[in-house]
């Protein structure tokens, strides 16, 4: 026969003290457990267990944190377990409370021969506030849950009917501060949250009514922009009317110049040609006809008023 118990789990005393009742050997790695049971196939192999909440509130009281105490006692166990599944007619599981507990049904279940030597004395258990926390850590993990399951549903039962062990009082009790306690915080986080919500529903709502407001004052905006736009366009429609205008007008003073000068020219040329014929000698000649006609003319003039 081969005993194996987890060195971490304090669990060395009771493995002796088996081994020295059985006349076996403790083996310490799983691994070479295994090795043997393959080479041979007859042994009987024991895994000590111990309870999952002790095993995790042994190691909190340590100092490990509870995640990483229940990610060690989850790869543990599945070790554990995945030999069991492997060698069923060739292990068993035995519970280290349970065969402290009940050394005649251990006997009974390994076939051992002889009056057993007086069980040696449990140590000091873990704290009870961290069995409870081991206990409320175990059931929110649901794979660490479920492989408490099946490693209590595959340690066969000891007690042979008998009432189950004794509760730790302390734990209890611990379990029922510590539940009370959450109820507490648990209604104290509840109504904080409401509160928190109904304010966060004023502000929303506050919030929505400003978004409302701005969302009106932003379209009075806009509306007023497009009137902007359309007064803007309609004035740059006139100055381009206007500079349309002044272009035309501009043309047409140029042309009106450009008529005065060719006015003033020909002019020039008459007065030019007025100056040459007055000068002329014909002109000069004819000077006191042309005086006798303008008498002749100013007396008929008369002569014509005179009579009216």
């Amino acid at each position: 026969m081969l005993i194996w118990h987890n060195p971490r789990h304090d669990l060395s005393t009771l493995a002796d003290w088996l081994a020295a009742a059985a006349g076996a050997a403790v083996v310490r790695d799983l691994t070479a457990a295994e090795t043997a049971l393959d080479q041979s196939g007859t042994p009987p192999l024991v895994l000590l267990s111990a309870d999952p909440r002790s095993v995790i509130a042994t190691a909190l009281d340590r100092g490990t944190p509870p995640t990483e105490a229940l990610r060690d006692w989850s790869a543990e166990t599945e070790a554990m377990l995945g030999l069991f599944r492997r060698h069923r007619r060739l292990v068993h599981l035995v519970d280290a409370a349970s065969a402290r507990a009940y050394p005649e049904a251990l006997a009974d279940l390994l076939e051992l021969p002889g009056d057993l030597p007086d069980v040696p004395a449990d140590g000091s258990g873990p704290d009870p506030l961290s069995l409870v926390l081991a206990e409320h850590s175990l059931r929110a993990d649901l794979t660490a849950s479920l492989l408490a399951d099946e490693l209590a549903a595959s340690t066969p039962d000891l007690t042979d009917g008998a009432l189950p062990l004794p509760a730790d009082p302390a734990a209890a009790f611990l379990s029922l501060q510590l539940s009370r306690s959450q109820l507490t915080e648990m209604t104290r986080r509840a109504e904080t949250a409401e509160t928190a919500l109904n304010v966060q529903l004023r502000l929303t709502e506050a919030a929505t009514n400003e978004m409302d407001r701005l969302q009106q004052r932003l379209e009075q905006v806009n509306a007023g922009l497009d009137s902007s736009q359309a007064q803007l366009d309609e004035v740059t429609t006139q100055l381009a009317r206007r500079d349309n205008q002044i272009t035309a007008l501009s043309g047409h003073q140029q042309t009106l110049r450009a008529q005065i000068r060719d006015r003033e020219e020909e002019r020039a040329a008459i007065q030019a040609e007025l100056d040459r014929v007055m000068a002329s000698r014909s002109i000069r000649l004819t000077a006191p006809l042309r005086q006798l006609g303008d008498l002749v003319r100013r007396a008929q003039q008369r002569l014509r008023r005179g009579r009216t």
